[in-house]
């Protein structure tokens, strides 16, 4: 599991073509965008 932030589905699209799939260990990719966030939680302030 791979969690990516990127500014947009371009920066997104770069990222999986240029990098990614590079890799001979990647065999299959699934991917799913938050729309809107539902609830805004804050955690623990990492110091």
């Amino acid at each position: 599991l791979l969690h990516v932030a990127v500014t947009d589905l371009a920066h997104f699209n770069d990222f999986i073509m240029g990098e990614l799939l590079k890799h001979g260990g990647v065999r299959d990719i699934n991917s799913s965008f938050v729309l809107a966030n539902v609830k805004s939680e804050r955690g623990t302030p990492v110091a």
